[in-house]
């Protein structure tokens, strides 16, 4: 209903704030998500804190990360890796240098491979005494599941089962399943993110603005003093001119106004007769380009 799409634009405009991106990205973001987990609008909320919180723990941003959620969302929704553990995935591994493409792209491969192991995979798993499949994925979740996968102590089994681009997102997470679950307690408590996030732009662009000012006015205050002497020897010179001419003999001074005023005026006597001289020139080029015209016709 209208509430709804009013519920989930609201927080999209804040999102765009937070995560620096546009209204449409930060709609197509929360949408994704609250349709591709099936979450009434008043989530919306609660999906833009933690898409802001993933922001702040990894090396990405909304925008970028909007971009690329099209990408796990429909497969994680589908086997229960709830929005905080694919999240988790994403920050850790964006931390550590990958893009958000590649770890979406992985993440997804990740999830896949292990809900569906090949042949070759299951029987790597059973080598360990781990259960990994759709329904257990289902029922433990993400990070649980990664718990289970550490038992693959093999880097050469881990990559035959997981292939290239899965190991590329996991083989970081399994390194360090502590931060994994650290970052997924920071969704799980990521109330209010967006709304700190906002402050916190409003915060540095006071403190910019602060800062430029105070370098404005140290540049003004430097200008001045650098110009302070050059001023005074003007001001000083100018004085004297002053006084040079108010001590000059009350007559001397009236011959050099009328002397002054008459060059002006003999000035913009010879602009005007220049003036004319240019005017009658024109004249004479149009009167003989209007001759021409008729000859040519005649």
């Amino acid at each position: 209903g209208t509430a709804n799409v009013t519920e989930v634009l609201s927080r999209a405009v804040q999102l765009s704030k937070a995560g620096f991106t546009d209204t449409t990205t930060s709609v197509d973001a929360l949408t994704n998500v609250l349709n591709g987990y099936g979450l009434a609008a008043s989530e919306a909320e609660r999906v833009s804190d933690q898409l802001v919180q993933t922001q702040n723990d990894g090396k990405i941003t909304v925008d970028q990360y909007a971009r690329n959620l099209g990408k796990v969302i429909p497969v994680a929704s589908a086997l229960g890796v709830s929005f905080e553990e694919v999240n988790a995935a994403i920050a850790q591994t964006t931390a550590v240098g990958l893009s958000a493409d590649i770890a979406t792209t992985g993440l997804k491969s990740a999830i896949n491979k292990l809900a569906q192991p090949t042949k070759e995979g299951a029987g790597i798993l059973e080598k360990y005494g781990v259960k990994i499949n759709a329904a257990t994925i289902e029922a433990d979740g993400l990070a649980k599941t990664l718990e289970k996968l550490q038992k693959v102590s093999s880097k050469e089994d881990l990559g035959k089962l997981l292939g290239q681009e899965a190991s590329t997102v996991l083989v970081p997470i399994l390194n360090n399943l502590e931060r994994y679950n650290q970052l997924l307690q920071n969704q799980q408590n990521a109330l209010g993110t967006t709304a700190r996030g906002i402050r916190d732009q409003a915060d540095a662009y006071a403190s910019l603005n602060k800062q430029l000012q105070n370098k404005l006015l140290d540049a003004q205050t430097q200008a001045f003093a650098d110009l302070e002497p050059v001023l005074r020897a003007v001001t000083s010179a100018l004085l004297g001119l002053i006084d040079a001419w108010n001590s000059l003999p009350d007559s001397l001074r009236k011959t050099l106004t009328i002397i002054g005023a008459v060059g002006l005026a003999l000035g913009a006597l010879v602009g005007t007769i220049a003036g004319l001289g240019l005017a009658v020139k024109g004249l004479g080029i149009g009167l003989a380009g209007l001759k021409g015209a008729f000859t040519g016709a005649a």
